[in-house]
């Protein structure tokens, strides 16, 4: 049998979890901490490669040979990271 006070909700989801489930010290359940950390990796390596080129590369066809992407791709990743840069 269950108490109230061994079951909470994640703050992200609203999955309910058991008090054995948290995992960390925090109100948000292990998938949603994985998902909120994956997507700030994925930011900080699009504003790193941003930066990257905006300091060593005169052309996006340069950046795109360089990381072996295509035109399209770099030309994102230079748009979204000026974003991500910028809005800090």
């Amino acid at each position: 049998m269950t108490r109230n006070e061994d079951i909470w909700s994640c703050y992200e989801c609203g999955d309910l979890q058991g008090r054995h489930d948290l995992w960390f010290e925090g109100d948000i359940c292990e998938g949603c901490h994985h998902e909120r950390t994956s997507f700030g990796a994925i930011k900080e390596r699009i504003e790193a490669m941003y930066l990257d080129w905006l300091n060593n590369f005169l052309s996006a066809e340069a950046l795109a040979d360089y990381y072996e992407i295509d035109l399209i791709k770099a030309l994102r990743v230079i748009s979204i990271g000026r974003h991500i840069n910028q809005s800090r």
